[in-house]
């Protein structure tokens, strides 16, 4: 924010480019893309140091003694150290981010001043928005393009002179100028403006006062015109950007002087910025008098500062504080300060001094809880000062009620106060701008500022907090008796922070009513809040009918929030509940939470055990028991593999549908089929793809999250399977948007996995990294350890497989069904990259151990047989295993079938016959544009043929070979290449 002032100074270039680059940097800063622009002052400044100037010096040098240049040098250098050190001391001054649409106008404005187009801003805002900063940037852009800048800040005490902040400006006008441009300059006006700016008598000694004036008015209207005219004799010579600091203090001579200079400036190169508090004004307050004047005429534009975005309080924090600041940390202060940047900054300096922004501390941390800084207080406390004494008690109240509150509201918890007293106060608190109405609703308010809010709160004790808390859960319990749900979770906060005067009693109902209102509305985690608050103020002990539904919507609440690791826990939760309702014989209760399943049941066990036991309460044949045998099915599936009795269930549910026809029903049904089934043949994928796709259609939103999105799940999976990579990255993220919007991330999980597994088909590796950053927040699982560990072996990264491996197998045994089957073909496929690598044979074992027995992952351990046969070279193993496999086609999780089938072939010695798979396999692969194992498929096929050896072989080996490396090269795949190119030489030699 230095200014210095001096005259030109003819820059010797060590570079003759150097001037090009300069220009290039202020047509940079005059660039209408906000993506060519440097972000702010900093930037600017470092890119001025990276040019080496050297000035020659003045033969009069400045006050400053160095050149301006110079000089921002010199301030690029201390920012930079200062940033370096992780000081905060200048956190304000040294970091400035966003503000792009403001100060694309200023710049606007100062280049049609720098034309002869002069004019003034106004720039408005509350107290630390960043009004004087935002100046400062402005003042850096005005010193790259030669304009004179001038301050005057106006004094808020008592006791300044007549028009002190224009003093000010002429002041350091005079100060970095010599005498003889100020004579020049100022010329006969030098003696009218000596009457009020003593320097300039210093400067010039031998000035005679100006004649005397009898009339008042006429004398200030002498010293007005001097003013503005040696302004604009000035902007002359070098255009001047005068700024005007905090003009709501201003006194009245100095805004009668402003309206007077405003008008002068059209055809001046002078640029005027005042900045004020909008807040602090009313319609009798002389600034709004002397804005209304000049708003009439049209000379001031107003820019309005508000807060900053919540991308713009992450890049301070960044910058700032010198971390990588996690969401929950941006949200938070975000949240609190409202993007206030006084309030950023303390806050930021707070978490500092205290060590909250360690790198364990950002790592670990889930929540984030702001407290007010001293400073932001002090600021806060100023303005509320200026407040009666009951109003401030009022609005302290308010303050416990929320940031929002009604009329009515504050009229029941307010103590001694009539109606037309609570207007009065509402009334002087609008005033103040502390509050705010809601445009259109009568009788609605707010704090116009978070922080405000927490002040007041703060304010009172402990003891007195927790009765003001009592007194409006009791006044609000009475207000809104007609429509308690409705204010179930104001009444159900307000209950709990006074249950040490209320009791538990209110507090748990009403954290329950919220609890259940929020799950009707997918707010799953505030639903798990609710309900936490309520099982605490229950406790332990036997369970009755409040207990249950507090252990139930936890349950459902739970499911929605957690990973696949932690379903297993909800569904308990949901059983304890259900336990109750069955030993009461509430048939509804049991019948309702059978017929509604958790959602990925492939993550639970006790399914099965559940719908037996819901049944027994129904007819055979109810139409009632279809959502319940549909849940039982998927159950046997996933839980016990029991693939017959899973298609008969489904049987069963199917000749009641026929009879009683429910589109919501029918979703369930065709979900769960196109999820059920052995996948033996490509008919049969494809006629479950139709099941899955006819679910999706039919689906009503919302009616059944769980069937919606299982419908969705296995249309993804499906197209993945038959090798439509497009389709299967599609419907993936539309699962995961389709989970989002259920709130429920956590079912997005196969949604992610498997457009990541289509990604990795395809080569597309940055979208497989942002797939597994969005699974490690919702999976819980092993699954984004596991894919790019596959990505790393296709690349060739150096990167220990086997602790990778095992290190995936110990995340995947935290949920029920441990590896997924997809995880044992990546490690196969690893395998088949780079036979060099040992795996243990524990990692195997426990593999194997997780598929044995399970009749829904047949086709999978078929697979891994083909491919340990493969790698075991062995003719006996691979014969079987060829049988089964034979006449399946499509793509087998990361590798074709056909490929598989080539080389079990080729391990049998049939190579004729594997010719014919890979001949297929490559045609199946090019037409599903599945590159990363077409390019495999390839190089398998070159080296089936260079062990035929047969006549021809030899120019199809190298077309096979150039597509092979044609694809390696583009996609960076490491192993793939040095095969291929082994090969070859095996072939020279």
């Amino acid at each position: 924010g230095q200014h210095i002032n001096t005259p030109p100074v003819a820059p010797q270039w060590h570079n003759p480019d150097i001037p090009a680059q300069l220009d290039s940097l202020i047509m940079r800063l005059l660039s209408k893309n906000p993506g060519e622009r440097p972000e702010s002052a900093a930037d600017v400044l470092s890119a001025i140091g990276a040019i080496e100037i050297s000035a020659a010096p003045s033969p009069q040098p400045s006050p400053g003694g160095a050149s301006a240049m110079q000089a921002l040098a010199a301030g690029r250098r201390t920012a930079s150290s200062s940033q370096a050190s992780g000081s905060l001391d200048s956190m304000a001054s040294g970091v400035f981010v966003g503000r792009h649409a403001e100060t694309d106008q200023l710049k606007a404005k100062l280049e049609n001043a720098l034309s002869g187009r002069g004019g003034m801003v106004a720039l408005v805002g509350e107290p630390g928005i960043g009004k004087t900063r935002t100046a400062l940037e402005l003042e850096t852009y005005a010193g790259l393009r030669n304009a004179q800048v001038l301050w005057g800040r106006c004094y808020e005490g008592t006791g300044a002179p007549p028009y002190w902040p224009w003093v000010q400006a002429i002041r350091s006008y005079v100060a970095s100028h010599d005498p003889d441009d100020v004579r020049r300059e100022m010329g006969s006006t030098a003696s009218v403006i000596s009457e009020i700016v003593d320097d300039v008598k210093t400067s010039l000694p031998d000035l005679q006062p100006p004649p005397q004036l009898d009339d008042p008015e006429s004398a200030r209207f002498r010293l007005f015109d001097s003013i503005a005219t040696f302004l604009k004799n000035a902007a002359n010579v070098k255009p001047i950007l005068l700024i005007l600091d905090d003009l709501h203090w201003a006194d009245k001579p100095s805004l009668l002087l402003l309206e007077f200079v405003a008008r002068e400036l059209a055809s001046s190169r002078v640029m005027l910025i005042g900045t004020y508090r909008d807040m602090e004004l009313n319609r009798r307050h002389p600034l709004t008098i002397t804005l209304g004047d000049l708003m009439r005429e049209r000379l001031f534009e107003r820019v309005l500062l508000r807060g900053l975005t919540r991308e713009d309080v992450g890049r301070f924090i960044e910058l700032a504080a010198g971390v990588n600041p996690p969401d929950g940390l941006i949200d938070a202060v975000h949240t609190q300060t409202e993007g206030n940047p006084l309030f950023v900054t303390e806050t930021v300096r707070l978490f500092v001094q205290e060590g909250e922004l360690t790198p364990e501390n950002l790592a670990s941390r889930e929540s984030w809880s702001i407290r007010t800084p001293e400073g932001v207080r002090e600021v806060i406390g100023r303005r509320l000062d200026k407040l009666s004494e009951r109003t401030n008690a009022v609005l302290t109240d308010a303050a416990v009620i929320g940031r929002q509150f009604t009329l009515d509201e504050l009229g029941a918890v307010a103590e001694d106060t009539s109606h037309d007293r609570l207007l009065d106060v509402i009334d002087e608190g609008l005033d103040a701008r502390i509050i705010e109405e809601f445009p259109g609703e009568v009788g609605q308010y707010q704090f116009s500022h978070a922080v405000i809010q927490q002040t007041l709160g703060d304010e009172l004790s402990l003891t007195r907090r927790v009765r003001v808390h009592a007194r409006i859960a009791e006044a609000f319990e009475t207000l809104y008796s007609d429509d308690l749900a409705s204010q179930a979770e104001t009444l159900a906060f307000h209950f709990e922070q006074a249950q040490t005067i209320l009791g538990t009693e209110k507090m748990i109902e009403y954290s329950i009513i919220a609890g259940e209102t929020a799950l009707a509305a997918i707010a799953s985690q505030d639903a798990k809040t609710h309900f936490e608050t309520a099982l605490a103020g229950i406790g332990d002990g036997e369970i009755d009918e409040r207990h249950a539904r507090a252990l139930l919507g936890l349950g459902w609440a739970t499911a929605g929030v957690v990973g696949a690791s932690g379903l297993q826990t909800a569904f308990d939760t949901i059983m304890k509940a259900f336990d109750y309702y069955d030993s009461i014989g509430d048939s509804s209760k049991v019948i309702e939470i059978a017929s509604r399943q958790i959602g990925r049941q492939s993550e639970i066990t006790g399914s099965v055990e559940l719908a037996d036991r819901a049944l027994k309460y129904l007819e055979p044949g109810s139409p009632d028991s279809v959502p319940i045998l549909i849940s039982k099915a998927g159950a046997l599936w996933f839980e016990r593999s029991d693939g017959e009795a899973a298609a008969a269930t489904l049987e069963i549910a199917q000749s009641i549908l026929d009879t009683n026809p429910s589109d919501r029903v029918m979703t369930g049904f065709l979900a769960t089929r196109s999820a059920v089934s052995k996948f033996d043949s490509r008919d049969e994928v494809l006629a479950r793809l139709k099941d899955a796709e006819d679910a999706v259609k039919l689906s009503v939103a919302g009616s059944d999250p769980a069937m919606e999105m299982r419908a969705h799940t296995f249309v993804s999976v499906l197209n993945y399977m038959v090798g439509q990579m497009a389709e299967a990255k599609s419907s993936g993220a539309e699962l995961v948007e389709v989970s989002r919007r259920f709130g429920i991330p956590s079912y997005g999980t196969p949604g992610l996995t498997f457009g990541a597994l289509a990604n990795i088909a395809t080569g597309e590796w940055e979208s497989v990294a942002e797939a597994c950053e969005l699974l490690e927040e919702i999976s819980g699982d092993g699954s984004a350890t596991a894919l790019r560990m596959s990505v790393d072996a296709f690349r060739g990264f150096d990167t220990d497989h086997e602790e990778a491996i095992t290190r995936a197998l110990g995340e995947f045994s935290k949920t029920p069904r441990g590896a997924p089957v997809w995880f044992g073909v990546l490690v196969g496929n690893i395998q088949l990259m780079h036979p060099d690598i040992s795996l243990a044979q524990d990692v195997w074992e426990q593999i194997d151990a997780q598929m044995r027995g399970r009749s829904d992952v047949a086709g999978a351990k078929i697979g891994l047989s083909a491919i340990r046969a493969v790698l075991d070279r062995d003719p006996a193993a691979a014969r079987p295993v060829y049988e089964e496999m034979r006449g399946r086609k499509g793509l087998y999780w990361i590798l074709s079938y056909d490929r598989l089938l080539g080389l079990l072939s080729r391990v049998m010695g049939e190579l004729d016959q594997a010719e014919e798979h890979f001949e297929d396999g490559i045609q199946f692969l090019r037409e599903n544009g599945i590159t990363v194992d077409l390019a495999w498929t390839s190089s398998d096929y070159a080296e089936l043929l260079i062990e035929r050896d047969a006549p021809g072989d030899r120019k199809k080996i190298t077309e096979l070979q150039d597509e092979a490396i044609a694809i390696a090269t583009e996609l960076g795949m490491n192993p793939l290449l040095e095969r291929v190119l082994a090969q070859r030489e095996m072939l020279k030699a």
